[in-house]
């Protein structure tokens, strides 16, 4: 597949520049949600049994603070969801990070749960990583 470099011109001024596939697909929608996915079908014509497919982690904390006791704790949860929300039942790994700590959780059923606690105190930045996924989510807890 050939790529092609545009500027992205508004107003008389380049306000982007992208790398462009040289084969494209019509779609009904301005979805950003797309962005990441895979397609599967015939480039560059959409037909009945193409589709487009990718996973989100969406990341939540029952709490935003913690004491840092290294008692109290934040229950995190991994939630997986299809490229348009639906939700998934995907099991395998995926990573979470919590500050400079590097963890490997298991997803079952599209789910997987942390509780962090620390003794040390600080902003801890959560987020997910792995390449099974499109896009990544991210939390913050306090430990005060």
């Amino acid at each position: 597949m050939t790529n092609r470099i545009y500027a992205q011109i508004q107003d008389g001024k380049v306000v982007a520049i992208s790398e462009l596939a040289a084969d494209l697909v019509p779609i009904d929608t301005n979805d950003s949600r797309l962005l990441g996915t895979a397609y599967t079908g015939s480039a560059p014509v959409k037909v009945p049994t193409s589709s487009f497919t990718g996973l989100s982690v969406y990341v939540a904390s029952d709490k935003t603070e913690i004491s840092a006791d290294g008692v109290d704790a934040a229950n995190i949860t991994l939630t997986v969801k299809t490229w348009d929300g639906q939700n998934s039942e995907y099991s395998g790994k995926v990573g979470l990070n919590i500050g400079s700590t590097k963890l490997t959780l298991d997803l079952v059923n599209g789910e997987a749960s942390y509780s962090f606690k620390t003794s040390t105190p600080g902003i801890y930045s959560i987020q997910t990583s792995g390449s099974a996924f499109t896009s990544h989510g991210k939390s913050k807890v306090e430990a005060v």
